[in-house]
């Protein structure tokens, strides 16, 4: 299957049918990523548009979740998140059955039998990806990028690592 990627309105959209009661919003989305929670490409062209694969989405999701758990506040999910991003997005990615055990501001992935030996507020990465590629599906479409649209294979093929902001 082809990689998908969406823009900022199209990976909200995803969240906010996926997580109803806790969507995230354009302020907090650009929050995330100067945090350092998600890092999506940019497109070529005079704004620069992101652009958000699965793993973002995924990452976008995980955070939905964790800002709607009573037990954790919201910085702690963006302090876990952004600590582990690539550890997280490889276990989500891959669908395993992991456990994230959050502690503070720092988290742990662990197997479920490690995490009932942990204290801490268990976050499951079991279930995260569920319904997230069939909604991307729904929501992709063409991609403006300050002067042109490109469609989303184009915009795959010129797609490059967003530079961090220093």
């Amino acid at each position: 299957m082809a990689e998908l990627l969406l823009t900022s309105e199209q990976a909200l959209a995803v969240i906010a049918e996926l997580e109803p009661g806790s969507p995230l919003t354009y302020k907090q989305l650009r929050d995330l990523e100067a945090r350092g929670c998600v890092r999506p490409r940019t497109l070529p062209g005079g704004r620069g548009p992101r652009v958000y694969d699965l793993g973002d989405v995924l990452l976008l999701r995980l955070i939905a979740r964790m800002q709607a758990d009573d037990l954790l506040a919201r910085w702690q999910a963006w302090s876990v998140v952004a600590h582990l991003r690539e550890g997280l997005r490889a276990a989500l990615l891959a669908g395993s059955s992991r456990v994230l055990v959050v502690q503070g501001a720092l988290g742990r992935i662990v197997t479920t039998r490690e995490a009932s030996r942990m204290s801490g507020v268990d976050v499951s990465l079991t279930n995260v990806g569920r319904g997230v590629r069939e909604a991307m599906r729904l929501q992709a479409g063409d991609v403006w990028t300050g002067y042109a649209w490109l469609s989303s294979r184009d915009a795959r093929a010129l797609a490059t690592p967003m530079v961090a902001f220093a």
